[in-house]
Formats: C-alpha cells, sequence, structure tokens
C-alpha cells in the first residue's frame, strides 16, 4: 500500500478491521536508489514484524534482493553463508559446498564464513548467531 513508511502505519494497514489482512500487505522499498532511506526503511520492517507480537513470530517473512550482475563474483555483495543449526546440521554441509565454491570463483580470493544460526523459540526471545571455527572449509 503506497504511503506506509513506519511500523505504526504498516500495523494501522494489517489489523484494519474486516476482511483478510493477508490481502492488505505490503513491504518496505529498501532499494539502492533510496539511499540514506533504505536503511530507516528496513529498521521499519524489522519494527513492523515485531508490533504483532506472538503472531508474527510464526508468520511468513522474506527479503527480496536484486540479482547480482552474471560472471562477476568478486562484486557479489555476500558478507556471510547461514544454516540452521540443530538436529543433523544438515544445512552446514551445504553452507561449507557455497564457501569452498565462492572461494573458487573469485579473484584475488574472498573468504567469506560461516555462521550458525540458532533461530528464537518465541516472539521475545533471542536469535543466536556464532562463528564456530571447525564449520569452516576455508581458512584464512
Amino acid at each position: 500500500m503506497a504511503g506506509v513508511t513506519t511500523a505504526q502505519q504498516w500495523l494501522g494497514v494489517w489489523t484494519m478491521p474486516g476482511g483478510n489482512e493477508y490481502l492488505r500487505q505490503c513491504g518496505f522499498d529498501v532499494s539502492d536508489d533510496r539511499n540514506h532511506l533504505a536503511g530507516p526503511a528496513f529498521y521499519q520492517s524489522l519494527l513492523s514484524k515485531s508490533l504483532v507480537g506472538d503472531r508474527g513470530f510464526a508468520e511468513h517473512n522474506e527479503i527480496i534482493i536484486k540479482t547480482w550482475t552474471p560472471g562477476r563474483p568478486n562484486s557479489f555483495p555476500i558478507m556471510a553463508f547461514f544454516f540452521v543449526a540443530g538436529g543433523t546440521n544438515t544445512g552446514l554441509a551445504d553452507a561449507q559446498y557455497n564457501q569452498r565454491d565462492f572461494y573458487n570463483s573469485t579473484n584475488p580470493k574472498i573468504i567469506v564464513p560461516i555462521i550458525r544460526l540458532v533461530p528464537a523459540t518465541s516472539a521475545t526471545a533471542s536469535a543466536t548467531f556464532t562463528y564456530v571455527a571447525a564449520d569452516q572449509v576455508v581458512k584464512p
């Protein structure tokens, strides 16, 4: 919905009486061409999620990014490879593959760390992000 720039405005649209709130969804524009406005918009998106409490915690959330220029891995805007820790840690193998593949694709070589993510278990709990040396297949 045009004109929504704050978390409070987003909540007002989401909680309007009547109808299906999923049909009134909107997002925050964090595109590069917004320059200094992109950061505050991203922050408002995080705040809006917290305003719906436990319900927001269980809802779908996504960030859509622009496709990068093919064939230019050194300009790929990535800071880490994440995997969800727990159970058998099956995501670790994928993160390690991606780390090795990215390293082998760049020149000069770029090392991007693997970060373990343990998601929050409730809307009031915190997620943890941890660098574990043993998870890394490419080391400095």
